[in-house]
């Protein structure tokens, strides 16, 4: 039973991130604060055991792709303005 709450656990929160590292409003509207709350929020998950080394490192690289997306697509916007 443990082992299965882990696992419910743990997808429930890869879900809930990658829900929130897709939200393309939260990140044009702020891509530094939005992507520091999902960095810190998968560092907590792993010193918790929620997720693996593994699983943060992926996070980890998906948050910064979300950031530099995020960040081209501002200065996309603004010189089609």
């Amino acid at each position: 039973m443990a082992t299965e709450d882990k696992q419910d656990q743990w997808a429930g929160f890869i879900t809930a991130w990658h829900t929130s590292v897709e939200d393309r409003k939260a990140l044009l509207r702020d891509p530094e604060a939005h992507t520091t709350a999902l960095t810190e929020q998968a560092k907590q998950a792993c010193a918790q055991g929620v997720i693996t080394d593994e699983d943060l490192r992926e996070l980890l690289e998906s948050v910064d792709s979300a950031y530099a997306w995020a960040v081209e697509e501002q200065l996309t916007r603004e010189l089609n303005q």
